[in-house]
């Protein structure tokens, strides 16, 4: 896929704290001189070092809960970089992040940036370590989370780690259980199938070579986890992390966004390997969202994907592109 100058926005970069980059894309520290306690293991000369990538939009307190989990983890991050997004007010973002002190953070600011996606690869682009590990910014990792995916990593020897999850909603916790892939398993059907597993952005750890190979699609602002997870376990070794070690914040009644085109995009691109159950289940899902919001011509969609129609006849189908639904 071709990102068009890695698809990142460079140019579209304010001085931050931690670093900032000068006009001919060189790196300067500006640092605040405080150097957190931990080190990045090593065996040997072999480099296992890891950058953290957080993307943000706004969530203050959010984003400061995330950074902490962090910085409290047994396996230290070589680096925590932060990457600010179209939020309404970036130098309070800034403000917040800096009062950690951590020589190990980098804020970035994009003045232009369309989405999540932007910003990962941006982060990714600029991290310095051997592996990269995604978290998102309403989410939290409990302390052993790194050092559970690297075991992994030693384990399986392999280039990816997904793991399960605990899933709160403000009011009690839900485990998202995972396991490994299985031998001629579709990644679609891992992730929808009858005896599916768990995936998300808050659990991947990935080489910084492939995740070159395989960046995230910046045209989605849908599926945006469930897209790399396919396009990467369908690419190289993967294994899963077990361990239900970090928390996603989804709270009930939340409005999240929902983008018809990037779902629509998602499905014809995924539909092929799907399986019966997997293929019912996902359309039953986006039916009731669409249901929920109201948006009835996206419902007429999807029940004719139900009906079999070509992929030909469904890519002509064009509604609004975006809206919002709620977190049941």
């Amino acid at each position: 896929m071709d990102f068009g100058n890695n698809g990142l926005a460079k140019a579209n970069l304010h001085v931050a704290n931690g670093q900032k980059m000068l006009a001919g894309g060189d790196r300067e520290s500006v640092g605040a001189g405080f150097t957190d306690s931990g080190f990045c293991k090593q065996e040997g000369n072999v480099d296992n070092s890891i950058s953290v990538v957080i993307p943000v939009h706004n969530r203050l307190s959010e984003v400061k809960r995330a950074v902490r989990s962090v910085l409290s983890q047994t396996y230290a991050a070589s680096e925590i970089l932060i990457v600010e997004n179209n939020s309404d007010d970036p130098a309070e973002i800034k403000s917040v992040i800096a009062e950690f002190e951590s020589d190990k953070i980098v804020f970035y600011s994009l003045l232009c940036c369309e989405n999540a996606n932007v910003a990962r690869n941006f982060g990714a682009e600029e991290a310095s370590g051997r592996f990269i590990a995604f978290l998102d910014s309403d989410d939290e990792w409990d302390e052993d989370h790194l050092e559970n995916c690297m075991r992994v990593i030693k384990v399986y020897n392999c280039d990816f780690v997904y793991g399960a999850a605990r899933v709160y909603n403000g009011i009690e916790s839900e485990i998202k259980c995972s396991r490994n892939i299985y031998e001629d398993e579709e990644p679609i059907d891992f992730l929808l199938g009858k005896n599916r597993g768990y995936a998300q952005t808050s659990s991947f750890l990935i080489s910084k070579e492939i995740w070159d190979q395989n960046r995230w699609d910046e045209s989605l602002k849908r599926h945006q986890d469930l897209d790399f997870f396919c396009r990467v376990v369908s690419n190289v070794p993967s294994a899963c992390n077990k361990n239900s070690d970090y928390t996603i914040h989804w709270l009930k009644g939340e409005v999240r966004d929902f983008d018809f085109e990037s779902v629509k995009r998602f499905y014809l691109n995924n539909r092929a390997a799907m399986g019966l159950f997997s293929e019912v289940r996902y359309l039953m899902i986006m039916i009731v969202s669409c249901l929920r919001a109201k948006r009835f011509k996206c419902v007429l969609f999807f029940i004719c994907a139900a009906l079999k129609l070509p992929d030909k006849c469904l890519s002509k189908l064009c509604y609004k592109k975006e809206f919002t639904t709620r977190v049941g």
